[in-house]
């Protein structure tokens, strides 16, 4: 508990609240305990059981991969795909996950076959999940994907009043086509659409269907149906949780299926919704994105010339982007200052592919990631979706092999604004730049004013180490005082003010050390590293995780249960005893 304390609860100096929960009200979200959760996951099986025919899982699932389309148990080679159902290993009565060496949760996958025996035998099984895509091979990875019958989304933070909204919503058809079934996951609910009949993903463009989805969760997830304006986009070879298998929530608190309305949507009954839109996507869904090769080599001769004639593989010399660091660390710096409950396991999948655009070691970008843990983790809505080691570990690993990962994509799913600061008006930088010096060369030659017209003056560089020098000189100073001391602007100042504890982050190994308590007295304070000590006594040690080197603990006394500690990191108020 007090290794937990230590980051996940820092006072806001103004409001007087902790940053979590401040952050929730600009959200409309109110901290909600587990047993509050519970409450509100039983009123929305009540209500759902009372307007809507509860389905069995087997049924469910038969909908969707109707008899004769899944491989059949023991008949391998057949050319059939199958589903692959994933959980997690546990252990105990409170169904504790089984961790490896490593400390990762440790899954566990198997076949869904024709049969659909596999539903009946993982019911009431703890964090259990099933993509709706068929898949050719052992993993369910989007180049194993072979059939789509249908997509599901995600609509989080919904209670009885929200629920009650999207039903009205639903049954109406005004903003988008009734599903055909609706899950009470546990604190929100999972809508389920069925095709008329399965789509083949070698057919068509796998994106556009992601696209019609993040368009459907746009006009499904609304101000009336979820408590969150910040939405959570997925695409169609996302995994949920199986009805009949126990919700987050817990043992007792079941994944349940109810079926709204028996006909099929097809892809094409969302023009109404989508409107212009539709244009282009429907010609995406409607044709293949296959080329065949005579065509492709007179459409694009270089690529004909380079990838079929002599044979460069597609990581070839433009098979990666190879970006500065910086932009590695402005998105670390995102992450640090706008990431929220609902997209935190999309802003850490984006630090590893910004990782790889910027060719920063994969150690590294880990390191950064396990350091903004407790961070995330701190801004969690609700008891039941806390953001653990685990989900970081999960993120990196979908991050992989994502170096082209595009910026709208991860616009879309992190919900942040990635307009650039920079207009070319549409021109390539190159010939922008061209541009830009022509018009210089032009100014220069009419003798207009030019501030710095051989560029920037040498030794103007220096005001970063000016800053730096004056934070080593007076550690317990401030930016107005610096300002004055150095004779630099405050936004000067500003700039360069942490650019030296950013660095020092990105160097120091997120550890666990033990502090001797038994050598502070009542309120002293001291740096860590005048308290670490080794083989100390276990009724006075305490576990603390360090992060950077600007912490302090204090030790102050605490009734009958001794002492009471709490780390103080500069520049940012922490209390937690």
């Amino acid at each position: 508990m007090l290794a937990w304390g230590m980051y996940n609860k820092p006072i806001d100096k103004l409001t007087g609240e902790t940053k979590s929960q401040r952050d929730f009200g600009e959200m409309g979200l109110d901290y909600l305990t587990l047993d509050e959760l519970r409450l509100s996951f039983t009123e929305k099986q009540g209500v759902l059981l009372g307007r809507l025919e509860l389905v069995d899982p087997r049924d469910f699932y038969r909908d969707f991969f109707p008899k004769g389309d899944l491989q059949e148990d023991g008949r391998k080679g057949d050319g059939k795909p199958c589903g692959i159902i994933r959980w997690a290993k546990t252990k105990g009565k409170r169904h504790r996950a089984v961790k490896d060496s490593h400390g990762r949760t440790q899954f566990v996958s198997r076949f869904l076959y024709d049969d659909l025996k596999a539903v009946d035998q993982v019911a009431n099984m703890h964090t259990c999940f099933l993509p709706l895509c068929s898949f050719i091979g052992k993993r369910a990875l989007a180049s194993n994907a072979r059939w789509c019958p249908g997509f599901a989304i995600d609509l989080d933070y919904v209670d009885v009043p929200q629920l009650l909204d999207f039903l009205h919503q639903a049954e109406k058809g005004w903003y988008f086509p009734t599903p055909n079934y609706v899950v009470n996951s546990g604190t929100g609910l999972h809508v389920y659409y069925r095709f008329p009949e399965k789509i083949s993903l070698s057919k068509i463009d796998p994106q556009a269907l992601s696209d019609l989805k993040h368009i459907a969760t746009d006009l499904i997830w609304n101000a009336y149906t979820s408590k969150s304006k910040d939405k959570q986009y997925q695409g169609i070879y996302q995994a949920y949780r199986m009805p009949g298998t126990t919700s987050k929530l817990g043992t007792g608190y079941t994944v349940t299926a109810f079926r709204m309305s028996p006909d099929p949507v097809a892809p094409e009954d969302w023009a109404s919704f989508v409107g212009d839109d539709w244009k282009e996507l429907g010609s995406r869904l409607a044709s293949s994105p296959h080329i065949p090769i005579a065509q492709a080599r007179e459409l694009w001769p270089e690529w004909y010339e380079e990838r079929i004639v002599r044979g460069v593989p597609s990581g070839g010399k433009r098979g990666k982007w190879h970006m500065k660091r910086d932009l590695y660390d402005w998105w670390l710096r995102r992450c640090e200052r706008e990431a929220r409950d609902g997209n935190r396991y999309s802003c850490i999948k984006a630090l590893r592919a910004y990782g790889a655009k910027c060719d920063i070691p994969f150690s590294e970008v880990e390191r950064d990631a396990f350091a903004l843990q407790p961070f995330l983790d701190s801004l969690t809505a609700n008891e039941s979706n806390h953001f653990t080691e685990q989900d970081v570990i999960d993120a990196l690993r979908a991050g992989r092999d994502m170096e082209r990962y595009p910026v709208k994509e991860i616009k879309r799913t992190t919900g942040l604004d990635m307009t650039p600061s920079i207009r070319r008006n549409g021109r390539r930088q190159d010939l922008h730049l061209k541009r830009a010096r022509r018009i210089k060369a032009g100014m220069i030659e009419d003798g207009e004013p030019f501030r710095n017209p051989e560029g920037r003056p040498k030794g103007s560089g220096t005001k970063e180490d000016i800053v730096r020098q004056w934070r080593r000189e007076h550690p317990e100073g401030n930016k107005s005082q610096c300002a004055r001391g150095t004779g630099l602007s405050r936004v000067t100042v500003t700039k360069w003010w942490d650019a030296g504890e950013l660095e020092r982050r990105k160097t120091l190994n997120p550890t666990r050390v033990t502090i001797d308590l038994s050598c502070f007295g009542f309120g002293e304070m001291a740096h860590v590293g005048v308290a670490v000590r080794n083989n100390v006594d276990a009724a006075t040690a305490a576990v603390v995780p360090i992060r950077t080197g600007l912490e302090s603990i204090e030790v102050s006394e605490k009734g009958a249960n001794g002492l009471s500690v709490r780390v103080v990191e500069t520049g940012r108020k922490a209390t937690n005893d």
